[in-house]
């Protein structure tokens, strides 16, 4: 639908575009795509851990792939060149687990980023060139530069927009957290005096944290974030139109105080889920308590 046949409010300006569960999704994949990075194949992950380096390689190219067919659902262009570069990319990232020599998986790093770059493209119909001709190669570093930078602010509009059009909600989401955490606190200290397993968990995070620099874990959140913004930039890209046009409903009065109550609400559930899980693995695993 173009701009002239787009519903129109009472100013007369066109209606913005409803949102999609893709407006949503999109930065959170982008999200644990950045953290899933540094995890697995970062520098950190490939010195600190035990993890080979190629196995981190083969996570993150499947992981990729599967949120770019997530984001494209239906809308993936099927085609013999896409399929293939795709299975491609798959195999190439596979071998790199599977024979995780360090000069290879370095040589092949390089060949999975433009056979993946490709296949996307491909699977999107971005893509001009066939991928036998050898114009294809600057086609794809082209593309690439733009899916990195062009759509870069799409995460800043979408947090304009949820603040326009969601005022009580993010008041309320705000509100929720605050009521949360002392109510979080009580119930978290009479769940671990009731269970060993439940409260040295718990222990064991505070020991964690305080073992780490603070200073460190902020520069992995940010680094993570950072490349997030790009990815999410790449994902946006890629899917071509985010949303639809369509006219937004009224939002209820009483959002504010929905959004505090399913927050903490949700919150709650959370913790009990995990005393719950905890509780299963005890009764019926081999856990013992602490």
């Amino acid at each position: 639908m173009d701009e002239q046949n787009a519903p129109r409010n009472q100013s007369g300006a066109p209606e913005p575009e409803a949102l999609t569960w893709r407006d949503w999704a999109i930065p959170l994949i982008a999200i644990f795509l950045g953290f899933l990075y540094f995890a697995v194949f970062g520098i950190d992950a490939c010195i600190k851990t035990s993890l080979l380096p190629g196995i981190g390689v083969t996570a993150f190219v499947w992981a990729f792939f599967a949120a770019v067919f997530v984001i494209f659902g239906k809308k993936v262009r099927r085609s013999m060149p896409g399929a293939l570069l795709t299975a491609a990319s798959l195999a190439l990232s596979l071998s790199c687990g599977l024979w995780s020599d360090p000069l290879v998986t370095v040589a092949n790093c390089f060949v999975i980023l433009l056979v993946s770059a490709m296949a996307v493209f491909s699977l999107s119909g971005q893509a001009s060139k066939s991928w036998r001709d050898i114009a294809v190669l600057p086609e794809t570093v082209k593309l690439s530069v733009m899916a990195l930078f062009t759509k870069i602010s799409k995460p800043f509009d979408l947090a304009k927009r949820l603040r326009k059009e969601n005022k009580g909600i993010l008041g309320g989401i705000l509100l929720g957290i605050v009521i949360a955490v002392p109510v979080l606190a009580a119930v978290i200290a009479l769940l671990s005096s009731a269970d060993q397993v439940f409260g040295g968990l718990f222990a064991g995070i505070g020991k964690w944290l305080n073992s780490r620099d603070i200073f460190t874990l902020l520069w992995h959140v940010v680094r993570a974030l950072v490349l997030a913004l790009f990815l999410c930039s790449g994902l946006y890209f890629i899917d071509g139109s985010v949303t639809k046009p369509s006219v937004t409903a009224p939002k209820p009065e009483k959002q504010v105080h929905n959004a505090a109550l399913i927050t903490l609400s949700l919150l709650l559930d959370a913790v009990y889920i995990l005393f719950a899980g905890i509780q299963m693995e005890y009764l019926f695993g081999d856990v013992r308590p602490l």
